[in-house]
């Protein structure tokens, strides 16, 4: 009975913590998040997974402000990026080196944008990194400036209409 009422929910409209994976772009592995969260609207998350057969595969999701701290996904569509462009991401994003010294905010702009970024090595490894456009102290200036311009290229990507998620993972 349980296993019926799991069937009928659309995990995909489900509210979710970040660190929850839904797996809905198929089998593989999520390696890579961004979030871009404004303090005054709604923003978007990407998840980046390499898929078992067709390689590189990258989602979208809403991302909102919930009742806590942290932010709130909902919905998802699958993003149409070639594969070269994605494994380039992930490859510059997984290299980059700054230091982890971050200089003491003590609290966080009244208007700006939340940006986060995780990245998963496999089971249990990974890192969560979180800071606000005003983070221009501390060395992570070139690396804030890249992870903006990534998501500018995603935020011009279309989105696939065509068909649900599971279908259009195994396209090319």
């Amino acid at each position: 009975m349980q296993d019926q009422m799991m069937e009928d929910i659309d995990v995909t409209e489900l509210d979710r913590d970040p660190d929850i994976d839904i797996d809905v772009l198929g089998p593989g592995t999520r390696r890579l998040q961004i979030i871009k969260l404004p303090t005054d609207g709604a923003g978007k998350a990407w998840e980046f997974s390499f898929l078992d057969g067709p390689g590189w595969a990258v989602g979208v999701t809403d991302a909102r402000w919930g009742d806590g701290p942290h932010p709130v996904l909902s919905g998802y569509q699958k993003v149409r990026v070639l594969g070269d462009a994605l494994m380039g991401i992930h490859q510059k994003i997984t290299s980059v080196s700054f230091p982890m010294f971050i200089p003491p905010m003590e609290l966080p702009p009244k208007t700006g944008t939340y940006y986060e970024l995780a990245v998963w090595g496999g089971m249990r490894q990974s890192i969560r990194l979180h800071w606000w456009n005003t983070q221009t102290e501390g060395g992570w200036q070139d690396f804030t400036n890249y992870i903006q311009e990534v998501i500018l290229m995603l935020e011009r990507m279309p989105v696939d209409d065509r068909a649900p998620v599971e279908e259009a993972a195994g396209e090319e």
